[in-house]
């Protein structure tokens, strides 16, 4: 794909999308367990801008538009969004910070701490990580992304992973500095 294609996907998921980690929990043999998904979306409400998007990156993203009633959603999952998110790095102004905590700091944890394994499409996702000092390190970082769009989300953040493992809570002691100069993060990323 050209990159000026990349440069326009880039500035309208600047404006219209969302860097996500969607979190699901399980509880087997009174054990909780974590999946973690790497996801992109950019709700529009006409879906020909979607479905023009779609077919500018047909050949190097697979991604899918979903009609939901009100609104229409162009979705990348997995391994697809985290190579969407390695295309639009150089051209994203907006979530550039959210890009690079993702690629620089959550995949590589991901790909240390768990096992992978694969949904029925394919898709890749993971589960069962090894200790709770993992889990509690990939929702901090999930928490910095969360943080950047505007505040907390969800349930799923580290409180609730010291409860359900009975931590105790000790606030302000967790919390990380942001990151201040941006400019010294190397592309291409190597976590993907």
């Amino acid at each position: 794909m050209r990159k000026i294609d990349w440069a326009y996907i880039a500035g309208f998921f600047d404006g219209e999308g969302t860097v996500s980690i969607m979190v699901s929990e399980k509880l087997l043999d009174r054990r909780f367990f974590f999946s973690f998904r790497i996801a992109a979306a950019i709700p529009q409400k006409k879906k020909d801008v979607l479905e023009r998007i779609q077919s500018m990156m047909r050949k190097d993203v697979i991604c899918r538009v979903s009609d939901r009633g009100n609104f229409c959603l162009l979705s990348v999952v997995g391994w697809q969004a985290c190579r969407f998110y390695r295309e639009i790095y150089p051209y994203s102004i907006l979530k550039k910070k959210q890009i690079v905590i993702l690629l620089k700091e959550f995949v590589p944890l991901m790909k240390r701490t768990v096992n992978i394994h694969y949904s029925r499409d394919r898709e890749m996702f993971w589960s069962e990580q090894r200790t709770v000092k993992d889990i509690i390190a990939l929702f901090k970082i999930k928490e910095r992304i969360d943080s950047l769009k505007g505040g907390r989300r969800g349930k799923y953040n580290v409180n609730y992973v010291r409860r359900i493992y009975g931590y105790k809570l000790r606030p302000n002691i967790d919390k990380r500095p942001q990151i201040e100069n941006m400019g010294t993060v190397n592309y291409p990323f190597s976590g993907c």
